[in-house]
């Protein structure tokens, strides 16, 4: 074996082995890649990092001023900021109701209700029967409704 020395940094030696491929990973042109990649994608998981949500510092605050644990727990459900709009906005809302401090909030079922009955108008409108409405609703909504309500529904949207 005869003693090469190999200089590595050497410009002369890079440009004799220079190969005239173009390109990222050009100067490794005689390696084959792997038929499916790299291989370490293999090992990945669910980067669970992401999923969790960290909590917010300023909630402990609103424990150490006294707030009771369901506005804390909206705050975490809506974010802080949120929190905070919705909280002034009632806030002021109660400053200039005559009942002290207390705002009105309505029912949320109130909500579904009217979206549900907006749902059977509109497929009364695409010209669907009582009884299909009736088996749309139970099947897209959850929610077991009469055909006699159906139709009561209907005619007070056509009335208006």
């Amino acid at each position: 074996m005869a003693d090469i020395e190999v200089r590595r940094s050497s410009n002369t030696e890079m440009i004799a082995n220079e190969v005239q491929c173009q390109g990222v990973g050009a100067r490794h042109s005689d390696t084959r890649s792997l038929p499916r990649g790299g291989g370490y994608l293999d090992i990945c998981t669910t980067f669970e990092v992401s999923e969790k949500k960290s909590r917010d510092p300023r909630i402990s605050e609103l424990h150490d001023m006294g707030i009771s644990g369901f506005w804390r727990s909206l705050a975490e459900d809506i974010g802080f900021d949120a929190f905070l709009v919705v909280w002034e906005s009632m806030s002021n809302q109660a400053l200039n109701s005559d009942d002290g401090h207390r705002v009105y909030v309505p029912r949320y079922d109130a909500f579904m209700r009217y979206q549900r009955n907006r749902f059977i108008v509109a497929l009364a409108g695409n010209g669907l029967k009582a009884k299909e409405i009736k088996e749309q609703v139970m099947h897209a909504l959850g929610d077991d409704i009469t055909t006699n309500h159906i139709s009561r529904l209907i005619r007070q949207y056509n009335a208006n």
